[in-house]
């Protein structure tokens, strides 16, 4: 049986330990049935395009709403387009699975046509 102390008193069970215990294992990974949480990866904003975005809006039936979702998703060139997942580029609202497969397959396309 494991004991936690908190402030010099003994408690055999966290979850009935004040707030400040519980959330003090928690922040150290320690809390009894959760796993330890990575730090979010501050380098990284999804939401902020790169400086070298692409005109999403150029392929076929991708307008300014699809494009815009693309964005929330960290889609921002026809290459991570090209790279997308289909059964998540299907989650946006209005975009089928078929829409999505001719959205990479235009992107690829674009990308060959740069090189």
């Amino acid at each position: 049986m494991t004991a936690y102390v908190w402030q010099g008193k003994i408690y055999s069970d966290p979850y009935h330990g004040p707030n400040e215990m519980r959330e003090s294992l928690r922040e150290r990974g320690l809390f009894p049935g959760e796993k330890p949480v990575a730090a979010p990866n501050t380098d990284i904003n999804p939401q902020m395009p790169p400086v070298t975005a692409d005109d999403l809006t150029a392929i076929d039936n991708l307008g300014a709403k699809s494009a815009a979702a693309l964005n929330e998703l960290g889609i921002h060139t026809f290459a991570d387009l090209a790279n997308a997942d289909l059964d998540v580029l299907s989650t946006i609202d209005g975009v089928s699975r078929n829409k999505a497969i001719a959205w990479v397959a235009e992107a690829e396309t674009l990308l060959e046509d740069s090189e």
